[in-house]
């Protein structure tokens, strides 16, 4: 994570970069739940998993900007 290194303003770009990622496949509709795969039938959960992790990072990143 950049903000161990001190990099506070790098970090919460690619925090919201990833953020509008995360937005972009879920607006594509990309049917993940028909797999037969396991890793890629439970994308859903796993995209919320990191949209979390990403907006945790921009409050933390913001905190230490202001």
């Amino acid at each position: 994570m950049l903000g161990s290194i001190g990099k506070f303003e790098d970090g919460l770009k690619y925090a919201r970069q990833g953020i509008v990622a995360i937005q972009k496949i879920r607006g594509s509709n990309v049917p993940f739940h028909v797999s037969d795969i396991d890793l890629i039938k439970n994308a859903d959960e796993t995209m919320d998993n990191i949209e979390n992790t990403l907006r945790q990072l921009e409050k933390d990143y913001e905190k230490h900007l202001a």
